[in-house]
C-alpha cells in the first residue's frame, strides 16, 4: 500500500498475500465514488518501462470491464458504497500480460486510483518475472 495524493480516503482495504503470487484483497469503499481517475506506471530497476494514465477510467476500453468485473458500477460510473473482496494471481497475471518473451527481470508495478475528492486505492506491488523456458 501507498499514500495516495488525496488526504481523504474512499477505501478501507486489507490484502493478504499466499505462496508470494497470490494476493486477495477486502475493500470496504466508505462512499460512492465517481469519476475515477487512474495511473500505472511499471518500472525496472528505477527506470520506467511502461505508464497508463487517464482522467476517466471508465472511458478506456479494458479497464471499465475490469473495474465492472470487481465493483457494483453504475452506468455513469460510479462506484457504489459497500464491501468487495476478489483474489488475483498476481505473478501469473504479470508474466501473462508482460513477461518472459521480452520483459523480464524485477519489476514494480504502483497503482493509483482516486478522483477530486478521495483516494479509492494507491498499490505498490513488486514481482519477478522469467524468461519462458524455450521447449
Amino acid at each position: 500500500m501507498c499514500k495516495g495524493p488525496k488526504s481523504k480516503e474512499c477505501g478501507i482495504w486489507k490484502y493478504d498475500l499466499l505462496n508470494e503470487t497470490y494476493l486477495s484483497f477486502e475493500v470496504n469503499i466508505t462512499q460512492n465514488v465517481p469519476s475515477l481517475k487512474v495511473k500505472i506506471i511499471m518500472s525496472s530497476n528505477g527506470k520506467v518501462m511502461f505508464r497508463l494514465q487517464s482522467n476517466k477510467l471508465c472511458d478506456h476500453l479494458y479497464l471499465r470491464p475490469l473495474l465492472e468485473s470487481f465493483f457494483n458500477v453504475t452506468q455513469d460510473c460510479i462506484i457504489q458504497k459497500g464491501y468487495y473482496v476478489f483474489a488475483a494471481d498476481i505473478e501469473n497475471i504479470a508474466q501473462t500480460y508482460y513477461g518472459g518473451s521480452f520483459i523480464y527481470g524485477n519489476l514494480t508495478f504502483k497503482s493509483v486510483f482516486n478522483n477530486n475528492d478521495c483516494n479509492l486505492s494507491c498499490g505498490l506491488i513488486s514481482v519477478n518475472l522469467y524468461p519462458k523456458k524455450s521447449k
